[in-house]
């Protein structure tokens, strides 16, 4: 059955779209940050401004499809417009009478929308683990592949209800460059949410955590460095472990420590 959207939900998507494109758009567009894991990998990973409507959930290819804006207009362009009020619910109906406004929008909006800045405030205090992810090693899960290279896996902790949360962020390198740029987000609300996640993604697959971190905000004035201290390292090795021992991953902190 179609998914249909009516026009105070849609009113909604747009507020909390207009609010994030903004906040983006202040400084955390500028974010360069340096990753060196350790199975020795080294990722230099950026936010460029044409995967940010991927990453809050919206399809801005399905205007392009359907002739409301030019083929040649960029996502982030569409996206501008959307929450500027270029192109509006009932611009785009004028324009395309059958097209359904739903389909602009991720059946998981809402989790994109509320885990996008956790994801773009990127710190190195709460990275869980980071998975190593490689297509062909699903044979024997039976699972879709997905096009990342590593997922980054973070554990967020409400300050106030003590309750966890956990975001992924899917990286993917750029072709012909030593660059990482966002392909994915996820966000579960616990643990048991997590778990699907870590069953169906990291089984067979190189798990491991950030030995050193650079992160570097020229606009902000902002730059920070953390080398990963021998009792963070032991805490990431108990979570390799039971990863390893719960979802058949496979720990590699060889270049920087010891999974014993």
């Amino acid at each position: 059955m179609e998914k249909l959207l009516n026009k105070e939900r849609y009113d909604f998507i747009i507020g909390r779209l207009n609010f994030l494109t903004r906040y983006y758009l202040k400084g955390l567009q500028y974010n360069k940050v340096y990753l060196k894991l350790s199975n020795g990998d080294d990722i230099n990973l950026s936010f460029p401004s044409n995967h940010i409507p991927h990453l809050l959930g919206v399809y801005t290819e399905k205007l392009k499809a359907a002739s409301v804006v030019k083929n040649n207009t960029s996502a982030f362009d569409i996206l501008n417009k959307m929450v500027n009020g270029y192109i509006t619910d009932i611009s785009i109906k004028n324009m395309h009478p059958g097209f359904n406004i739903a389909s602009l929008f991720s059946d998981e909006i809402d989790r994109k929308l509320d885990s996008f800045l956790d994801i773009m405030k990127f710190r190195t205090d709460d990275i869980y683990c980071i998975i190593k992810y490689k297509a062909d090693r699903t044979y024997t899960t039976g699972e879709a592949t997905e096009n990342s290279d590593y997922f980054i896996v973070r554990k967020h902790i409400n300050p106030n209800t003590n309750e966890e949360r956990y975001t992924v962020l899917g990286i993917c390198k750029k072709e012909g460059t030593n660059e990482y740029v966002p392909v994915t987000t996820r966000l579960f609300n616990d643990y048991i949410e997590l778990s699907k996640f870590l069953n169906e993604r990291s089984k067979n697959q190189e798990i491991t955590y950030v030995s050193v971190a650079r992160i570097d905000n020229d606009y902000k004035n902002f730059h920070y460095k953390h080398y990963t201290e021998l009792h963070e390292k032991k805490e990431y090795n108990k979570v390799l472990k039971d990863v390893a021992c719960k979802f058949g991953a496979i720990p590699s902190t060889n270049a920087f420590g010891s999974y014993n």
